[in-house]
C-alpha cells in the first residue's frame, strides 16, 4: 500500500466523495436490471488442501446488492428485485437446487449477489435456514460466502459457525479488498469502503478462529484485476501490490477477478466512449495480464491464489482481450492452474506466440499519461461534466 502524507488522503476523500455522487447519478440514469436467474449454481475449479477439486457455486432469491442499488462499484451489477418471495420459498427454492448438486459434493459456495452478512440484504434467520439446508450434502468440507468487509461482526460469525452442519469443518469468508492502494480503492472501484475496513474484517476473523478450535474461518481476499483509469501495465502492477499487502496482513487465500464488462456498470459507460483515449476510455485486461500477475507474486503466494471473473449468475457483455484463437487456450491454462498450481502453464502461457501478445506487449511498453492522483481528478471531472455534475456541488 502506497504511503500517502495528510494532504493527500485529503484529496482522496474528496475524490472519492465525488465520485460517490457520479456514482449515484449514474445508477439514476443507468437502473440496474433485474438478475436473470433466481436460482441455480455451476462449477468451479479449485485447489484445496493439496488437491484439485470443485466448488459448486450456488445462488438463490434476494435482492441483490444494497449499495449496488444506490451507486455502485464500477465494474458490477450484481442486480436488484423487488419479487423477492417469503423466507420459506427461498429456501425451499434453495434445496432443490442442492438436490440437483451430487451428494459427493465437498465444497460449495453461496454466490448471494450481494453481502451475506448485511441484515439489510439477509435476515439472519434466513441466513441460518440457508446455511443449515447444507447439511443435506455428507460429504460437505467446506462452505464459502460473500460479504462486504463493513458487515463482518464477530457475533454473526460466531452465530453462523454455530448453525453449520456439524461435519463442514471451513467456512471460507470472500470480501473485496481490490486493491490496497487507496485512491484505486475508493475513486476507481468506488467501494464505499476503506483499507481500514479491510484490516478491521481481517482482525475480527483472526479473533473468531482463535476462539472456535474446532471451526476454522479462511479469510479469502478478492482483488481486482485492472480497474477502470489504470494503464495496463499498472493494472499488473497493483494486483501484485494488492495480492501481497493481502497475505502479509493475515488472508490465507486470494481471488484475482479478471475484470470484465457488465451492462449499466460505469466500466460499460466508459468503454463505450469510443471517442476518448485509454486509460480513461476503459478497455478489460488482456488474459495474458493474469499470467504476468502470478509469475511476479513470492511462491508461497501463488500457490493459494486462484483466478476467477469468468463465470456469473449476471452474463459479462465484455470478456478479458485475446483473440478468438488463444481466448480457450489462455482460459484453459488458468483453470488448469485453479486445479493444479503448476508454474509450467505459466511457461505454457508465455509460448504462445500470436498478434494478440504482441498486441499486448505493445500496450505494457506505453507509458502512464501521469501520476495517479492528478489523473484521476482529472477523470472524475470529465465524468461529472458528462452526467451534468458541478463539481462543487459534490464535495
Amino acid at each position: 500500500m502506497k504511503i500517502r502524507d495528510s494532504s493527500e488522503r485529503e484529496e482522496i476523500n474528496r475524490l472519492a466523495r465525488r465520485m460517490s455522487a457520479v456514482a449515484r447519478a449514474f445508477r439514476k440514469r443507468y437502473p440496474l436490471e433485474e438478475a436473470p436467474w433466481r436460482a441455480g449454481h455451476y462449477l468451479l475449479p479449485v485447489w484445496s488442501h493439496g488437491r484439485p477439486a470443485h466448488k459448486a457455486l450456488i445462488w438463490y432469491h434476494n435482492q441483490g446488492c444494497a449499495w449496488a442499488r444506490k451507486a455502485g462499484c464500477t465494474m458490477c451489477n450484481f442486480g436488484e428485485r423487488d419479487d423477492v418471495p417469503l423466507d420459506e420459498t427461498v429456501v425451499a427454492d434453495f434445496r432443490r437446487e442442492l438436490d440437483k448438486l451430487d451428494p459427493g459434493t465437498r465444497f460449495i459456495h453461496l454466490g448471494p449477489g450481494g453481502s451475506v452478512l448485511q441484515e439489510s440484504e439477509i435476515r439472519t434467520s434466513l441466513r441460518h435456514d440457508l446455511v443449515q439446508s447444507l447439511e443435506r450434502l455428507p460429504f460437505l468440507e467446506g462452505v464459502g460466502l460473500e460479504t462486504r468487509a463493513e458487515t463482518i461482526r464477530e457475533d454473526r460469525l460466531e452465530n453462523l459457525l454455530a448453525v453449520l452442519p456439524p461435519h463442514v469443518t471451513e467456512l471460507a469468508l470472500g470480501f473485496g479488498l481490490e486493491s490496497a492502494d487507496e485512491l484505486i480503492l475508493r475513486v476507481a472501484v468506488n467501494k464505499a469502503e476503506a483499507i481500514e475496513d479491510i484490516e478491521r474484517a481481517i482482525e475480527r476473523v483472526l479473533k473468531v478462529n482463535a476462539r472456535t478450535p474446532d471451526r476454522h474461518v479462511v479469510v479469502d481476499c478478492y482483488v481486482l484485476l485492472k480497474p477502470p483509469f489504470l494503464t495496463e501495465g499498472e493494472a499488473i502492477e497493483d494486483a501484485i501490490e494488492s495480492i501481497t499487502w493481502a497475505y502479509d496482513h493475515g488472508a490465507e487465500t486470494v481471488s484475482l477477478f479478471v475484470n470484465t464488462m457488465k451492462r449499466n456498470t460505469i466500466c460499460a459507460w466508459l468503454n463505450a466512449r469510443t471517442e476518448d483515449d485509454g486509460p480513461y476510455r476503459y478497455q478489460t485486461p488482456y488474459l495474458y495480464s493474469a499470467f504476468e500477475v502470478l509469475a511476479g507474486l513470492r511462491p508461497e503466494h501463488r500457490a493459494r491464489t486462484g483466478v476467477l471473473g469468468f463465470t456469473s449468475g449476471n452474463p459479462y457483455v465484455g470478456a478479458p482481450r485475446a483473440c478468438d484463437l488463444c481466448w480457450h487456450v489462455l482460459h484453459g491454462l488458468l483453470s488448469a492452474h485453479n486445479y493444479t498450481r503448476d508454474t509450467a502453464l505459466l511457461s505454457a502461457a508465455r509460448e504462445v506466440r500470436c498478434e494478440c501478445r504482441t498486441n499486448w506487449l505493445k500496450e505494457l511498453s506505453q507509458p502512464a499519461p501521469g501520476p495517479l492522483l492528478p489523473r484521476f481528478r482529472s477523470y472524475v471531472s470529465r465524468m461529472e461534466c458528462s452526467l451534468g455534475l458541478a463539481p462543487d456541488q459534490v464535495r
